[in-house]
C-alpha cells in the first residue's frame, strides 16, 4: 500500500472533530438479578437515570468530550434494563456475551418476560460491539448445553470481563452476599471489590491488578422470590458523597476515580481541542508519520492492517503524541521564562549593590520580577505543565 493509501486509512480512523471514538471514555459496567418485579421497573429505571445523570453532572464535562461506554451482557432483568437507560441518554453500548450469539439466544426462549428474547435483540441491533466470550478449557457448545456447570462459568467469564474493563460498576440487587453463585451478582459485585482471584487471572498480575477494583453504585433491587416488603428499592450512597466518607472501605475507589477521571476529561478536553484546529490536524499528521518511520518499523502491509484492526489505538496515539510534544513546548517556555526571570533579578541584586543611587528603581524592578515569576508559576501548575 502507498503513503497516500495510508493517509487515507489514518483519515478515516481520525474521523472529523466531533467524533467520540477519539475520546478516552468513561466504561460503566452492568451486573444484576434477573428477575425484578415487573411493578418495579419503572421506578428502577428512574433510578438508573439519575445514576447516569449524577454521574455527567459531578464526573463530566459539559461538552460531552468524555463519552460513556455501557458494558451489559444483556441478559434478562437488570443488564437489559440498564442498557435501555444508557442508549437512551446516548450512551454506547457494547455487548461481551458469555458465549457464541445463536446458542446465547437460546436462555431468552424460556425467560421470566415474554418479550426478553425480542428486547435481547433490539438492544444488540444497538451495540457498537458484541464481543464473544471463547468457551473455556476446551468446551464444546454440547457440553455447555449437557453441563449447566460449564454454563454457568461462561457467564462468570462474561462478569469478570465486565470488571475487568469498567471504571464504575452499576449493580441491581438486593445486597445478599449470601447467595453466591458461580457467575451470579454476588461474586461479580466480589470481584470488583476485591479483583479477580488468580484461579479466575490470565495472570498472577492481573490478579492483583488495581484497575480491577473499583467504585460501585447499588441500587438495592427486590426480587420475585422476594417476600412482600423484604426488599425495597433503595440507591445506596455512591460518589463524591461516598467519597467524602473515610470509614466506608468502598470510598477509596471513589477517590482513586476522581484522580482518574479528572486526568481523562482534561485529555478528552486536549483532544477536542486539537482535532478543531488546522494545526493541531497538522501535528497529528506528523505524529502518524513518525509512527511508522523508525527503522525497524513493519512494511506498510503491516501499518494498513493496524490502522485498520486497531483505529482506536492509532488515533489515541497520535493525538496523545502530539499533545506531549504541545506540552514539552509549553513546558520549555515556561522554563525560559522563569530562568530569564532569575537572571533579571541577579542583575537587579547586583545593580542595587553597585548604584547605590537608583537603589530604589532597582528594589522596584526585584520585586516585580519575584511576582512575574510567581505569576508564571501559578499560571503553569494548575496546568500541569510540568
Amino acid at each position: 500500500m502507498t503513503e497516500a493509501g495510508l493517509r487515507a486509512i489514518s483519515c478515516r480512523a481520525l474521523g472529523d472533530a466531533s467524533g467520540r471514538r477519539h475520546r478516552v471514555p468513561l466504561v460503566i459496567g452492568v451486573t444484576g438479578h434477573r428477575d425484578p418485579p415487573g411493578e418495579d421497573i419503572d421506578e428502577l429505571k428512574r433510578r438508573v437515570g439519575q445514576v447516569f445523570d449524577g454521574i455527567a453532572k459531578d464526573y463530566l464535562t459539559a461538552d460531552g468530550a468524555t463519552p460513556i461506554v455501557v458494558l451489559s451482557s444483556l441478559a434478562e432483568g437488570a443488564d437489559q434494563l440498564v442498557a435501555s437507560v444508557a442508549l437512551e441518554r446516548g450512551a454506547i453500548l457494547i455487548a461481551p456475551l458469555p458465549m457464541p450469539l445463536e446458542e446465547y439466544r437460546k436462555d431468552f426462549q424460556f425467560g421470566l418476560t415474554p418479550n426478553a428474547l425480542s428486547e435481547f435483540d433490539r438492544l444488540l441491533e444497538h451495540a457498537a460491539a458484541a464481543p464473544e466470550i471463547p468457551l473455556l478449557n476446551g468446551a464444546t457448545i454440547e457440553a455447555l448445553r449437557a453441563d449447566a456447570g460449564r454454563r454457568a462459568m461462561q457467564y462468570r467469564e462474561a462478569g469478570l470481563y465486565i470488571v475487568r474493563h469498567c471504571q464504575i460498576l452499576l449493580t441491581l440487587w438486593d445486597g445478599d452476599e449470601s447467595d453466591v453463585k458461580t457467575g451470579g451478582t454476588a461474586e461479580i459485585v466480589r470481584r470488583q471489590r476485591e479483583g479477580a482471584p488468580l484461579a479466575n487471572a490470565a495472570s498472577v498480575r492481573a490478579c492483583i491488578d488495581g484497575t480491577e477494583i473499583g467504585p460501585i453504585v447499588t441500587i438495592v433491587t427486590p426480587r420475585r422470590k422476594s417476600s412482600a416488603g423484604s426488599v425495597k428499592i433503595a440507591t445506596k450512597p455512591w460518589g463524591r458523597a461516598l467519597a467524602a466518607s473515610a470509614s466506608d472501605t468502598d470510598a477509596k475507589p471513589w477517590r482513586d476515580f476522581e484522580t482518574w477521571i479528572q486526568l481523562t476529561t482534561s485529555f478528552n478536553a486536549d483532544a477536542t481541542r486539537l482535532l478543531r484546529s488546522k494545526e493541531g490536524k497538522a501535528k497529528i499528521d506528523q505524529s502518524f508519520d513518525r509512527l511508522f518511520d523508525a527503522p525497524d518499523a513493519p512494511a506498510l502491509g503491516a501499518s494498513a492492517r493496524a490502522l485498520a484492526e486497531a483505529p482506536l489505538f492509532c488515533s489515541l496515539y497520535t493525538i496523545a503524541d502530539a499533545l506531549a510534544q504541545e506540552y514539552q513546548q509549553r513546558f520549555a517556555r515556561v522554563w525560559t521564562w522563569l530562568f530569564s526571570f532569575g537572571f533579571l533579578m541577579v542583575a537587579a541584586l547586583s545593580f542595587i549593590s553597585n548604584a547605590p543611587s537608583h537603589k530604589i528603581y532597582a528594589l522596584c524592578a526585584y520585586q516585580a520580577l519575584i511576582v512575574g515569576s510567581l505569576g508564571v508559576y501559578w499560571f503553569a501548575r494548575p496546568r500541569r505543565l510540568q
